[in-house]
């Protein structure tokens, strides 16, 4: 079965994935959260995403990795 990973250590997030009802685990991303100057709201979530994810995936590159922002 492939792995699934939610790309954060928000509670209130594994919560809510869990109410899916499939395994899953959660891994912290460890990225910086700063807003950069000038960038739009919209910019902002997507680009964390981005990155939350991609963080995680570097770490397992084989799993389906899950992030929101």
């Amino acid at each position: 079965m492939t792995q699934i990973i939610l790309a954060s250590g928000s509670g209130h997030k594994k919560r809510l994935l869990g109410r899916l009802n499939f395994e899953f685990e959660a891994e912290p991303p460890h990225v910086d959260e700063q807003v950069l100057e000038g960038e739009a709201p919209e910019e902002t979530v997507m680009r964390l995403s981005f990155e939350k994810a991609r963080a995680v995936a570097l770490r397992f590159p084989k799993a389906i990795v899950i992030s929101t922002d």
